[in-house]
């Protein structure tokens, strides 16, 4: 029979190598701005801001890139089975359905 085929090596470097673009584009879009500028308006001071933009930039993208991988990894994919169709034909999922219902019996049970 087929073995199932384990890829988290895969999705890995994957990963890997989608964090070390995230990190470079921004930097040296940020560099050769920051070269333009400093040369045009003959400030040494604004490469080096331009610089700390870009790295900034590059680490914000790499922690979005890293959260989302995380939840993707962590998070169940929803089957049909969580979801059920109410008295209205609704499709509701069934946790709210049970936790509506657990309150009507609550609320029936407490009236008397």
């Amino acid at each position: 029979m087929g073995r199932k085929k384990d890829h988290s090596a895969l999705r890995m470097l994957a990963l890997i190598s989608q964090l070390g673009i995230c990190m470079m584009t921004p930097t040296f879009f940020c560099v050769f701005v920051g070269q333009y500028f400093s040369y045009k308006f003959h400030q040494e001071l604004i490469f080096p801001f331009f610089v700390l933009l870009g790295m900034m930039a590059g680490f914000r993208s790499c922690y979005t890139v890293i959260t989302r991988f995380v939840n993707l990894k962590g998070e169940k994919k929803d089957s049909f089975e969580s979801y059920v169709m109410n008295e209205n034909n609704d499709i509701t999922d069934k946790k709210k359905e049970e936790s509506n219902l657990y309150e009507m019996d609550k609320l029936d049970s407490g009236s008397k």
